[in-house]
């Protein structure tokens, strides 16, 4: 079975959740992409790119699945890149139906974006 789906998200837009109990450390799934300069604005109006250490971008050859995972400042898994891509990993153990998410900071917005997240603690930007 599938670790994870996607559907309507309580944080933003739409949203990724666990269609099954994970454990923690457990890879949920992998992204696919290129590395670019910039980040990639999909028709929908969205930003759809992981940063990465050493520059540049990493963006999805078309926005699927995991690619709608939303920030939370109590995030609940961590995205592991590699040279092509990366995979999301489950920070803690994660009950089937709950928002799979990971903390965006240090973000390409450099804090002119509010945070969405409700959060207890939340830093309320991003």
């Amino acid at each position: 079975m599938r670790a994870y789906r996607v559907g309507a998200s309580g944080i933003h837009g739409r949203g990724v959740f666990a269609a099954r109990s994970l454990r923690a450390g457990e890879t949920i799934g992998f992204f696919r992409g290129r590395a670019a300069r910039r980040p990639l604005r999909g028709a929908d109006g969205h930003i759809y790119a992981i940063g990465r250490e050493e520059g540049g971008f990493l963006v999805p050859h078309r926005p699927v699945g995991l690619w709608f995972l939303n920030h939370s400042c109590d995030a609940n898994t961590e995205i592991w890149l590699t040279p092509r891509g990366g995979r999301l990993v489950a920070l803690r153990r994660i009950r089937r139906g709950e928002e799979l998410a990971c903390d965006y900071r240090p973000s390409l917005h450099n804090g002119r974006l509010a945070c969405r997240c409700g959060a207890r603690g939340c830093s309320g930007r991003l």
